[in-house]
C-alpha cells in the first residue's frame, strides 16, 4: 500500500478494514480521522483511547492526532475471537480545546498571547511554537475560564489569521498572505491534470458586503466599528433590492472603536469572496490553507485565471490508496482569511466571552435577525430556539438589550427619542407539557409619539441572555 495507518508507533495497515478509513482536514476548524480495524486471536496489540495515531501517505505525515473513541466488537461465529475496533480520533488541535487558562493581556500583539500560551501550557502536550505574525494590537483581552483554542479563535478572528497545528507538532498563526503556494494549479501553462468531478459555486451564506462589529459597553455607549466595500453593493444591487449584505459580530473584549474598525475590516475581507471550488483527485500535497490557481474555460468565472484558498481536504482509502477530495474557497491577495462564522455563532461566542455573562449562566439563543434597515415597522419580533419559562431555573422574559441607531458609516447628528417595551409571545411551534411553557422569542414595541414607519439610514439591533 502506498499509506500507513500506524497506532502507537505500530504499524496496522494490513489490519485496516478496506474502506473504512477516512481524514478530514480542515481551515480553522477540527480535523478529525477515523478507521476500523481488524483484531484477530493471533494479534498482539491493543488499542484504547488516548494512543497517539498517524497516517502516512507517499512517506509524509498527512494526519496526526489521538485515539478519542475506541470501541471493540465480537464479529466472529462460535469459538473465534475476531474484534472490529472502530477508531474516532481527535487531531492534535483540538489539544488546545482540553486545555482551559484565566488570564488577563492588556496593549499586545495577538501573536503574542498565542506564543505564550503555547509556550506556557501546551508545551506540556508536546506542542511547540512554529511560525507566529503579530496580528492585531489587543488593547485589552481577559478571560477567567476559557479553552486555549477559543482563545486562539478570537485572536485569529480579530486579525483576520488562520492558524493550526502542523503533523510535526508546531502551531502556526498567520496572515493568509503568507500561507504556502499549492504545488500544483489547474489551467493552461500547468502540467498537472489528475482532476475530475470538477464543481463551482456560489453561496451567498457565505458572503457579507457590509459587517459591523459591535464591542464593549462603556459609560452607556457600545464600542462599534463598521466596514463595507461600495462597489461589491452596487454589484449586488444591480440583481436585486439595495445590495446590502450585512452581518454582525459581537464581542465584549473590543474596548475601542478603532480596535472595532480594524476587526471589522479584516472579517469583511475575509467575507467578500463566496465562489466555492471542488475537485477529486489522487495526488497528495493538497493542504488547508495553501492558495490555488484555477483557469477553466468551460466555466464563465474561471475564463480568466483566479485565485482560491484551500478550505478541506477529505482523504479515502480506495483499495491500495488514497483518494482526495479537495474543497477551496475565492480568494484575492488582499484578502485576509478567518474562520467562516454565522450571525448566531457570533452570538454564542458574545455570550461565552464576556468574562460576566459565560455560557454557563446563559443559555444560547438563535436569533434570525442580524441588524435590520429600517423601515422596520410597528414592532420586530426576534425568534430563538426553544427555551422553557421557569424550568430549569431559567428567568423568563430574557434580559434584552435593543436600540435604534444610526448606520455608522453615514454622518449624523443626535439620537433617536423613542422608547421600547419587550414582550415574549408563543409561536404555533411552541407547545405546554407538565405545565410549562416554550417560548420562542420576544416581540419589540416602538413606543412614543409619531414614531414613523421608517427611519432612513437607520438600524435596529438586539441582544438577549437569560438567566439561570
Amino acid at each position: 500500500m502506498d499509506y500507513q495507518i500506524l497506532i502507537g508507533g505500530v504499524d496496522l495497515t494490513s489490519n485496516l478494514i478496506e474502506g473504512s478509513l477516512t481524514v478530514n482536514k480542515n481551515l480553522n476548524t477540527k480535523n478529525s480521522m477515523s478507521c476500523s480495524i481488524l483484531k484477530r486471536e493471533e494479534d498482539n496489540f491493543s488499542i484504547s483511547p488516548g494512543q497517539e495515531i498517524t497516517v502516512v501517505n507517499d512517506g509524509e505525515i498527512i494526519y496526526g492526532g489521538l485515539i478519542q473513541k475506541a470501541p471493540h466488537k465480537r464479529i466472529s461465529k462460535g469459538n473465534s475471537k475476531t474484534l472490529k475496533i472502530e477508531i474516532s480520533t481527535m487531531a492534535y488541535e483540538q489539544i488546545t480545546g482540553r486545555r482551559t487558562v484565566a488570564g488577563t493581556w492588556e496593549n499586545t500583539y495577538a501573536g503574542v498571547i498565542v506564543q505564550s500560551l503555547t509556550q506556557t501550557w501546551l508545551s506540556t502536550e508536546g506542542i511547540t511554537v512554529g511560525e507566529i505574525d503579530s496580528g492585531v494590537l489587543i488593547e485589552k483581552y481577559s478571560v477567567k475560564a476559557k479553552s486555549i483554542k477559543g482563545i486562539i479563535d478570537d485572536l485569529a478572528e480579530a486579525s483576520g489569521f488562520q492558524w493550526w497545528i502542523s503533523m510535526d507538532k508546531k502551531l502556526y498563526f498567520k496572515v493568509i498572505n503568507s500561507a504556502e503556494e499549492c504545488p500544483y494549479n489547474i489551467g493552461p501553462g500547468y502540467s498537472f491534470t489528475d482532476y475530475d468531478d470538477v464543481s463551482l459555486d456560489n453561496d451567498l451564506s457565505r458572503y457579507a458586503n457590509k459587517v459591523f462589529v459591535l464591542g464593549k459597553e462603556i459609560n452607556g455607549q457600545r464600542v462599534m466599528g463598521a466596514a463595507e466595500d461600495q462597489v461589491e453593493i452596487e454589484k449586488m444591487a444591480s440583481l436585486y433590492g439595495s445590495g446590502v449584505y450585512g452581518i454582525t459580530v459581537i464581542n465584549n473584549n473590543i474596548t475601542s472603536n478603532s480596535e472595532a474598525q480594524i476587526v471589522a475590516q479584516n472579517i469583511l475581507k475575509a467575507k467578500l469572496f463566496n465562489s466555492k471550488l471542488s475537485f477529486k483527485t489522487n495526488t497528495s500535497g493538497f493542504k488547508p490553507g495553501q492558495i490555488i490557481k484555477v483557469q477553466l474555460s468551460e466555466f464563465e468565472e474561471l475564463k480568466t485565471e483566479k485565485t482560491f484558498i484551500i478550505e478541506s481536504v477529505r482523504a479515502v482509502d480506495v483499495r491500495t490508496k488514497l483518494k482526495f477530495f479537495i474543497s477551496a474557497r475565492s480568494f484575492t491577495s488582499e484578502t485576509t482569511y478567518g474562520e467562516q462564522k454565522d450571525w448566531t455563532d457570533a452570538f454564542k461566542n458574545f455570550v461565552n466571552k464576556d468574562d460576566e455573562n459565560k455560557g454557563d449562566n446563559y443559555i444560547d439563543l438563535n436569533f434570525n435577525a442580524e441588524f435590520l434597515r429600517a423601515p422596520y415597522g410597528p414592532a420586530i419580533e426576534f425568534e430563538f430556539e426553544e427555551v422553557s419559562a421557569g424550568s430549569s431555573g431559567y428567568a423568563f422574559p430574557p434580559s434584552v438589550s435593543v436600540g435604534l441607531q444610526y448606520d455608522p458609516l453615514i454622518p449624523h447628528d443626535g439620537s433617536l427619542p423613542y422608547n421600547y417595551s419587550i414582550t415574549p409571545f408563543v409561536s404555533l411551534v411552541s407547545h405546554e407539557v407538565s405545565g410549562i411553557l416554550y417560548y420562542r422569542g420576544f416581540k419589540v414595541h416602538w413606543i412614543g409619539d409619531n414614531v414613523p414607519e421608517s427611519i432612513p439610514n437607520t438600524y435596529v439591533s438586539a441582544i438577549a441572555m437569560i438567566r439561570k
